[in-house]
């Protein structure tokens, strides 16, 4: 069965050929360790100056599930967890 299609709330097309669209969600799942919203950011001592940060917001659900998987699996805890973040709750 496949997904539902997200709403498109805005959509621009650019000179460059792309087209960028801007869709709605229910909700955004945040990442946290003991309950607080983190960002992880990853060095690389082989390559100098290389650094990354891994993505901690997703607007699926079964990606932040993924991700807390993993995280948990990688520093052997059961610490990171996922917060549910509306609309409702914004404004």
């Amino acid at each position: 069965m496949a997904r539902t299609s997200a709403p498109v709330i805005y959509s621009q097309t650019f000179d460059d050929g792309m087209t960028w669209e801007i869709l709605g969600a229910d909700a955004t799942y945040v990442i946290t360790y003991k309950n607080q919203p983190i960002g992880i950011r990853v060095t690389n001592i082989f390559a100098r100056d290389v650094i990354r940060y891994k993505k901690m917001t997703y607007t699926n659900l079964g990606n932040a599930i993924a991700q807390v998987k993993q995280l948990n699996q990688r520093f052997n805890c059961e610490d990171f967890g996922i917060i549910e973040v509306t609309a409702d709750e914004i404004q």
